[in-house]
Parts: C-alpha cells; structure tokens; sequence
C-alpha cells in the first residue's frame, strides 16, 4: 500500500454522494491508523487522508448530458407559434445560462442582434450582465418574434399566447412541460430552468474553461 495508490483510490470516489465519500474516507483514515500501529504498513498514511466536512441540507447542482439537452430541443414542436416560443425559451435557458426570471423578463432592449450581444441587470442580484448571443440563439428569437410571437405593446419578448406578459412561473412550467414530452428519464433529478442553468455551467467546465469565466457568465 502506497500514498500512490491512495490517490488512485480517491479518484473513484468522484461517482459517490458526499455523504459516502465523508464515510469511505473515514473508515480508510481508521484502517491505515490500525494497519500501522500494528506493524501492517512501515509508515503512517492516515494522516494524509483529507478530512471533509458535508453541510446539512447539502444538494449537489442537477446536470443533464449533452444528449439529453438535445433531446430535449428536439421534442419541441417549432411548427407554431407557442412552440417557436418554447425552443428559443429553452435554447437561451441552455446556451446562455440564464435564470427563468431573467428568460422571462427579457427585453426587445436587451438583445442587440446587429453585435451579437445580450445585456441586463439580473432580476435576482440587480447585476448587469453581458453575454455573447450566439447564431443559433439569435435564429430561434428571429423565428419567434417574426413567426409566432403575437402583436402586442409589451416591451417583453416572451408572451403568454395572448398578447400578455408571462406569469411568474411560466418558464419553469415551460421546462417540466418539454422535458416529459421528451421522454427523458430524469429518475430524482430536478428537471427544471436552473437545471438547465447548472448544466450550461457543468458543460463549460468539462470544456475547461476556467471557473472565473464561468462565474462571470452565470451573472
């Protein structure tokens, strides 16, 4: 037994819960203190083992992969207006990261397609933020506002079907909505807009950009 193999070891544990992780490293702690004492090992390898502490209350961020998120696109029906909506809802919610209250609150103001650019302040932080807009995202709006979307004085972009602003929980509703009509096989995971926020965040960080960027795109 070496510490080389203990760091080979700590490398699995990344598929188990925190709270696994925090017993499996205890009992690890305990067997290399009783292993020494007793002459089994030449030196003493507990102390290396880190000590972690688990919050109460602790939920790890829920994340979908990319073939879900394409499923998910995929199960819109874009042919009429509410759906033409709904994808560029969702598109934004998992290419821009945005919160539901912000996808929701979304200004014709807000989005510059000439530069390619999203700006505003966050409802929930009151942070003003500016993102990239990307081709695929600026397609789905252009089809949204031209296409689907009804006449109406509201400086939103994003309407309730008749000519109103959306509700409060409107987009989540939108999310739950698509991702049963996908099919897709969430088993306890919470599919909702955040999910798709967290997931654009994970999918960044699997990409290796650094968690600085990330922080600053997730506003």
């Amino acid at each position: 037994l070496t510490s080389e193999c203990l760091n080979e070891y700590s490398k699995t544990l990344g598929s188990f819960s925190p709270k696994t992780v925090v017993r499996k490293l205890r009992l690890l702690q305990h067997l290399l203190q009783f292993a020494y004492e007793n002459g089994f090992i030449a030196e003493p390898l507990s102390p290396i083992i880190p000590k972690l502490r688990i919050p109460r209350n602790l939920q790890l961020p829920t994340v979908f992969t990319k073939e879900e998120v394409n499923a998910l696109l995929a199960a819109v029906d874009r042919s009429n207006p509410l759906g033409k909506r709904d994808y560029a809802i969702l598109l934004i919610a998992v290419r821009l990261g945005l919160r539901q209250s912000d996808i929701r609150l979304l200004r014709f103001e807000n989005v510059d397609f000439e530069n390619a650019s999203v700006s505003l302040i966050q409802f929930k932080t009151l942070v003003p933020l500016e993102l990239s807009l990307p081709d695929e995202v600026a397609k789905a709006l252009h089809d949204y506002i031209d296409n689907g979307r009804e006449k109406s004085d509201e400086p939103y972009i994003f309407l309730n079907g008749y000519g109103g602003a959306l509700t409060q929980h409107a987009v989540s509703h939108i999310t739950s909505r698509h991702f049963k009509k996908a099919k897709i096989n969430v088993g306890d995971r919470r599919h909702s807009t955040h999910a798709l926020r967290m997931t654009f965040a994970s999918q960044l960080i699997a990409e290796n950009v650094p968690y600085e960027v990330v922080r600053v795109l997730l506003g």
